[in-house]
This record gives C-alpha cells, sequence and structure tokens, in this order.
C-alpha cells in the first residue's frame, strides 16, 4: 500500500475525510433540525409520553456529542495531514499500520499503542 510520502495517497486520504465530515455534518444537521422539530411540535401529554419525549432528547443530544467530537477529530487528522505528522503514532512515533488508518482514518496511535493505553486507562478506572 503506498505510504503517504506519495501525492496520490495523501489526496486520497483528504478525500475520505472529507467524504466522511460531509456525512457527519448532514447527521448533525438532521439532528439538530429534528430537536427543533420536536420541540415545536411538543404538546402537554401524559407523563408516559413526557418521558418518552425526555429520553428521546437525551438519545439526540448524546449522538449530536459523538458526531461534534467525531468532526473534531477529522479536523485534526487534515492538521496533521498538513503538517506531514498523518499516519504516525503519537505515543512512539512509529508509522501507523496502513490497514488500521483505512479503517480508522482519524486514529493518532498505531495498534500497540492503543492497547498499551486502553489498558492503563483500565487499571486507572
Amino acid at each position: 500500500m503506498p505510504t503517504l510520502t506519495d501525492p496520490a495517497r495523501a489526496i486520497e486520504v483528504r478525500q475520505q475525510l472529507a467524504r466522511r465530515e460531509a456525512e457527519l455534518r448532514s447527521l448533525l444537521d438532521a439532528c439538530t433540525l429534528g430537536a427543533m422539530q420536536d420541540a415545536d411540535e411538543r404538546e402537554v401529554g401524559d407523563f408516559k409520553d413526557m418521558a418518552v419525549a425526555e429520553v428521546q432528547a437525551t438519545v439526540d443530544e448524546a449522538q449530536a456529542a459523538h458526531v461534534v467530537a467525531e468532526l473534531q477529530r477529522l479536523q485534526a487528522a487534515r492538521g496533521r495531514l498538513d503538517e506531514g505528522s498523518y499516519g504516525f503514532c503519537e505515543e512512539c512515533g512509529d508509522e501507523i499500520d496502513p490497514r488500521r488508518l483505512a479503517a480508522l482514518p482519524t486514529t493518532t496511535h498505531c495498534a500497540s499503542c492503543q492497547e498499551w493505553l486502553e489498558r492503563r486507562a483500565a487499571r486507572t478506572h
């Protein structure tokens, strides 16, 4: 698989990031529109209706927060592409396996370091 020093591969990664960003922005727009419509359509109902509406609002907020976080990771990945550090582990500095980058284009760690970080986090919780 070509490395990111290959201009064609860098363009391909930029396009992949741009496509995912467009998908996420569309999803975020839909979440926002749905929340506005729900607020406009909300009628006084029984407690069950209010509970369902509250749960749905919580789910919508969580989904929107997840989308915003992923958008931030995409922007950071684009910044790493611009500065030439994309594809290198932030922990050890080694090149991240291209297959891992293909599956997780916003990843900042190689598989070994990611596993180590997750084990460390699990021990602290």
